[in-house]
């Protein structure tokens, strides 16, 4: 039953911080207006924005991030 238990804490972190990068990614690309077409510079700013979010929120997560 403990297994069950972490899968289902793991699963709802990780759609925590899916949500989390994508709301600042979100936020990120809004002063471009929309304008995010494939190979654009916004639309890089915001794919950066996404995964670097994401990356350091599983890092704090793991205890890397921490004194």
């Amino acid at each position: 039953m403990d297994s069950d238990l972490n899968v289902g804490r793991a699963f709802g972190k990780y759609l925590l911080y899916l949500c989390t990068s994508l709301l600042v990614a979100t936020f990120a690309g809004l002063p471009f207006e929309g304008n995010l077409e494939p190979g654009s510079i916004p639309r890089l700013v915001v794919v950066v924005v996404f995964f670097g979010v994401f990356t350091l929120l599983f890092l704090w997560d793991a205890g890397y991030l921490s004194s």
